[in-house]
């Protein structure tokens, strides 16, 4: 099951990649998920979960969530 966070902020660009999300047009959520600016850890987790469980694409999904942790990483690393 795919899930939204309800505790962040949702900037019109994210509404509307959701609005495709919900309607079952997953490649255009991408492309939508994908002029999200700035890229956060968040969106490209999101980004992955679509791709694993919706599109069968574990190799994107691996690569976004990968890109992820590394942005976490230097999150961490900087404290």
């Amino acid at each position: 099951m795919f899930f939204f966070p309800r505790d962040s902020v949702i900037t019109d660009e994210e509404k509307n990649a959701q609005k495709h999300v919900q309607q079952g047009e997953i490649d255009l959520a991408l492309v939508a998920y994908r002029h999200i600016q700035p890229v956060t850890a968040r969106i490209l987790n999101i980004m992955g979960q679509l791709c694993a469980d919706r599109k069968g694409d574990y190799d994107y999904a691996l690569q976004c969530h990968k890109q992820a942790l590394k942005m976490q990483e230097k999150v961490i690393y900087s404290i």
